[in-house]
């Protein structure tokens, strides 16, 4: 009989340890555990292997990625945020509040550069321009490359969102939804 960490190949957590709840267990075995326990598994064990694969990967980032509301938007400042078909102009002076995976939306992708800590205005925009045009594969061919933004960009973005041009512009995400509503 094993302990629940052992059951689970959670040996670095077991704390009988692992020689008292398997005392036939190989070197070699516990190496193969150790190879188990990565925050970014191979594709394949992602996907077939987890119960709830989108609930486990949030919790990864948000072990890997902890948001700090006093700090600032990771896309603050910047443009070409986000990455995709249409990346965005980052905010003027917004604070961590949402976890993003992207350009890559799949919540097992925790590498570097593909989770962001952004605010609302930034999270809410890459969803507008982004989820109704959204194809994984082509998205994970695009680059995810900020720069630094000059400050008219930024106000001017600002201006585009709040006067409504930015739907003019493009079909945004929450206008086809509330298209949707309507025909219902």
């Amino acid at each position: 009989m094993t302990c629940a960490p052992c059951g689970r190949n959670m040996h670095k957590e077991c704390r009988k340890g692992c020689r008292k709840c398997h005392p036939k267990q190989k070197e070699e075995s516990k190496s193969v555990s150790k190879s188990l326990r990565t925050d970014v598994l191979p594709a394949q064990r992602k996907k077939n292997n987890l119960r709830d694969a989108e609930s486990t990967g949030r919790k990864r980032a948000a072990r890997l990625y902890p948001i700090d509301p006093n700090s600032p938007c990771e896309w603050q400042g910047k443009k070409n945020c986000g990455g995709g078909k249409r990346p965005i102009v980052g905010c003027l002076s917004g604070s961590q509040k949402h976890r993003h995976h992207g350009p890559i939306k799949e919540t097992t992708r925790n590498e570097q550069g593909n989770v962001h800590r952004i605010c609302t205005g930034c999270h809410g925009h890459w969803h507008e321009l982004n989820d109704l045009i959204y194809d994984q594969r082509d998205y994970e061919l695009l680059p995810h490359a900020p720069v630094a933004a000059e400050p008219i960009e930024i106000m001017t973005n600002l201006i585009d969102w709040k006067s409504g041009a930015m739907g003019k512009k493009y079909e945004l995400a929450s206008s086809k939804n509330k298209a949707a509503l309507v025909t219902k």
